[in-house]
């Protein structure tokens, strides 16, 4: 069994498309992982899986939850300042209501490709849990 992880993009992000943890954690049980967790309520997911077997699963959840996925949000003060692979990095500038708008449409609008974000901080904590629980 190899350790993932997967960023669902769009799940209740500024009370938009409102997806329980459990139901996550469920598509991805049903759909044939171990060790299942959720992290935050954004749909962030850490779970066990064959080794080739992560693309399928992935395929087989989509569905499942695909009604909480097709918001668009608001693309206000955001900038692409690198991209390294697959890895784009954005400036959020907020409005005067504090607001910081979506990256994640932002990059999709300006790259033409479908995408997931997280703040750097979301992005260290579930790799910090993905390793102590592969650790112990």
């Amino acid at each position: 069994m190899h350790r993932h992880v997967a960023f669902m993009r769009a799940i209740n992000v500024a009370g938009h498309a409102r997806v329980r943890m459990s139901d996550v954690r469920d598509a991805f049980a049903a759909a044939g992982c171990r060790k299942v967790r959720t992290y935050i309520q954004s749909g962030n997911v850490i779970f066990e899986s064959p080794p080739r077997e992560a693309a399928a699963i992935l395929r087989r959840v989509q569905p499942t939850l695909r009604h909480a996925l097709d918001e668009e949000p608001e693309i206000v003060g955001l900038e692409a300042i690198a991209m390294r692979g697959q890895e784009v990095f954005v400036v959020s500038r907020p409005k005067k209501d504090g607001f910081f708008g979506f990256p994640n449409s932002f990059i999709e609008k300006e790259f033409g490709i479908s995408a997931t974000t997280r703040n750097w901080s979301t992005v260290t904590r579930i790799a910090e849990l993905a390793q102590t629980e592969a650790d112990g």
